[in-house]
C-alpha cells in the first residue's frame, strides 16, 4: 500500500512546486514592469524637462536679438552717418 501512496504524493509535491514558480514568476514579471514603467516616466520628465529648457533659451536668444535690432534701428535714426565708434 505505501507504494501507492508515493507516487501521488510525489505528484503532489512537484504540483506545489510548479504553482510556486508560476507565482514567483508572475510576481517578478509584475515588479519588473512596475520598474521599467517608473524609468518610462522619468525618462519622459527629463526629455521634457530638456526641451523646455531649448525652448526658453532659444525665445531668449530671440528676444535678445530683437532687442539689439531696435536698439540699432533706433541709434540709426538719430544719426545718419556711420561713424567709427
Amino acid at each position: 500500500m505505501r507504494t501507492h501512496e508515493k507516487p501521488w504524493k510525489n505528484c503532489l509535491y512537484i504540483l506545489v512546486l510548479i504553482i510556486a514558480i508560476i507565482l514567483l514568476f508572475r510576481w517578478y514579471s509584475v515588479s519588473n514592469s512596475n520598474r521599467i514603467e517608473e524609468q518610462n516616466l522619468n525618462y519622459a520628465m527629463d526629455s521634457a524637462r530638456l526641451t523646455s529648457t531649448r525652448i526658453n533659451s532659444e525665445f531668449n536668444n530671440a528676444l535678445l536679438r530683437l532687442r539689439n535690432y531696435a536698439y540699432l534701428i533706433g541709434s540709426n535714426r538719430s544719426q545718419p552717418a556711420i561713424t567709427a565708434t
